[in-house]
């Protein structure tokens, strides 16, 4: 299947993924980590994408914590065994609870002051609510934070920056 998928990907836009990031963090569960290492290798070689990992920049009971748990620090672990291109760390994990962009806004200066260099941040904005989404109230919340002057202000504060991969 990841093959097929991979190839589908590649005929569309002629070119290989820049990145993996299974959908809803799957591609750290067992058992499919080891297939997406193996696929890689034996497709990309030194060349294959970057993979993102789970690893949280912030421990704690929480969410992060328990993708880490539910795979994400072994598929970090094999990924830097396999010498496979990935983030360091992860944050922006929330329980999708912000309602306003200012709530949001404290959670991301959190983040911000806890992410170590080339700590990859999560985030799901949109311009607006798609029906059935369940974050979809969540989306244009984010999305209007991202957009703010607040949000520059707090990359700049922390002396981060955005960086394509």
């Amino acid at each position: 299947s990841l093959q097929r998928q991979l190839d589908a990907f590649e005929q569309h836009t002629g070119t290989p993924p820049d990145f993996i990031d299974g959908h809803q963090h799957i591609h750290q569960l067992p058992g499919l980590r080891q297939a997406l290492l193996q696929v890689l290798q034996t497709r990309y070689g030194s060349h294959a994408p970057w993979v993102r990992s789970t690893l949280p920049a912030q421990w704690g009971i929480n969410k992060a914590a328990i993708l880490a748990l539910l795979g994400g620090y072994q598929l970090h672990r094999l990924l830097g065994r396999a010498h496979l291109r990935h983030n360091p760390q992860f944050s922006g994990v929330y329980g999708f609870d912000a309602t306003t962009p200012a709530a949001y806004g404290a959670q991301m200066q959190a983040w911000l002051r806890s992410a170590p260099s080339g700590t990859l941040l999560m985030c799901h904005p949109a311009t607006a609510e798609v029906p059935g989404d369940a974050i979809g109230r969540q989306r244009p919340v984010e999305f209007a934070y991202l957009m703010s002057d607040a949000f520059a202000q707090a990359l700049q504060r922390q002396g981060c920056q955005i960086k394509q991969f």
